[in-house]
């Protein structure tokens, strides 16, 4: 009988938002090491009190070439007397490539963006299986 994957996506992102793509760059460190890029799908829902809900999709890039592509909803949560806002996105695995190959699930992370300078820090938590 074999084994089954599984991939812990514990890690670090450093987000920076870049207009003209209407999307975020963004580096990880962690058990998932390379690159993504985020973009917005939907318009922003806004749900009152500071809070809004925003569609996206990732395009998760590690150093080996190998991908995950997710549809996501992100709940910003504005922080009273600060600049910041609170972020808490949830993942779910639409498409994988090379080693994640036949990985599915969902994940989530959670930190703070600064709408002024496009800058956030987000720290991811979850396992995909197969």
């Amino acid at each position: 009988m074999a084994a089954s994957k599984k991939l812990t996506m514990g890690g670090t992102a450093l987000t920076q938002f870049v207009p003209d793509l209407n999307g975020w760059v963004v580096a990880m460190s962690g058990d998932f090491d390379g690159g993504v890029f985020a973009r917005i799908v939907g318009e922003p829902v806004d749900k009152g009190n500071g809070r809004s809900e925003l569609e996206l999709e990732h395009f998760f890039t590690r150093k080996d070439g190998s991908t995950i592509q997710t549809r996501d909803k992100a709940v910003l949560q504005t922080i009273a007397g600060h600049e910041r806002v609170y972020v808490n996105a949830f993942y779910n695995v639409v498409k994988t490539t090379g080693a994640f190959e036949g990985l599915s699930g969902k994940f989530e992370s959670w930190g703070v963006a600064e709408p002024s300078t496009g800058r956030g820090i987000l720290r991811f938590s979850g396992e995909l299986g197969g």
